[in-house]
């Protein structure tokens, strides 16, 4: 049975390389938070992801991610979001190559 987990991650990109003019990858790395959960079903997954935002107990996020830059600029040193996964694991668990 397959669980899904809510969990807060580090979010960043990498530099892949530079073939077809560079390219970057998506990358995170699980934190620990209170707010982290896991449950049977990815809508119940859903449901209390958006109860948590909604309630304000998220609202720690824009503390945490003030001053850093998004994702999409290449000085971004990660920002702290939430995303539901199947693995609390750090990913890729590989880096990609360009092919």
């Amino acid at each position: 049975m397959t669980q899904y987990y809510v969990n807060l991650y580090m979010l960043d990109r990498a530099y892949g390389g530079r073939e077809e003019g560079g390219w970057w990858y998506d990358t995170g790395e699980p934190v620990d938070c209170p707010v982290n959960k896991a449950f049977s079903t990815r809508e119940a997954a859903r449901q209390y992801l958006q109860g948590v935002y909604d309630s304000g107990e998220a609202d720690f996020l824009a503390d945490w991610n003030a001053g850093r830059a998004p994702v999409s600029s290449v000085s971004c040193e990660g920002i702290y979001d939430f995303k539901i996964v199947t693995d609390v694991a750090p990913f890729p668990a590989e880096r990609p190559r360009y092919e």
